[in-house]
């Protein structure tokens, strides 16, 4: 995967009094994090679910999103009615995901990109919210087995004839 570990560096030595979590691989982590960066791996599912249910809100830094892990990431996030911060990058468009409705969307690597947006979070606690509740009912709408079904059999109808 190809995560963006230096925009998550600089974030958390800028913002020290926030508490970040890091769940992935330790492999992949090639940078020194700081203090208060914690890199937890080899978590079951239900331990994930709960981080990201007491979290204020999900970043997934990617230069690329066509990798399953960090879309399905993003929208276990957003089905979870969490705020999510993540690149519009490859595999990050096709969704139509409205920016600041749905998501926060940033540019790959772009430091004042996160930052606008952490601070945004910071003075809009009711709009973290809402943007928490979009994101769940985009995905039941988007990405529920009943909307795959529709999608399917609009795909073989058309298909078939």
């Amino acid at each position: 995967l190809k995560r963006d570990w230096h925009l998550v560096k600089q974030l958390s030595e800028k913002f020290n009094n926030l508490r970040f979590v890091i769940i992935t691989l330790p492999r992949l982590v090639n940078v020194e994090l700081p203090g208060n960066c914690e890199v937890i791996y080899n978590q079951p599912i239900a331990v994930v679910r709960r981080y990201i249910r007491d979290s204020k809100f999900l970043l997934i830094p990617s230069f690329q999103n066509y990798h399953f892990a960090g879309q399905s990431t993003a929208f276990r996030g957003m089905s979870c009615a969490k705020t999510v911060i993540f690149t519009k990058s490859f595999g990050v468009s096709e969704y139509k995901i409205r920016n600041y409705e749905e998501a926060i969307l940033i540019r790959p690597s772009k430091l004042s990109d996160a930052v606008e947006a952490f601070k945004w979070i910071n003075k809009n606690q009711d709009r973290l919210n809402h943007i928490g509740k979009k994101a769940r009912e985009y995905i039941i709408k988007n990405c529920s087995y009943s909307s795959y079904e529709k999608d399917l059999s609009r795909v073989i109808l058309r298909s078939s004839q």
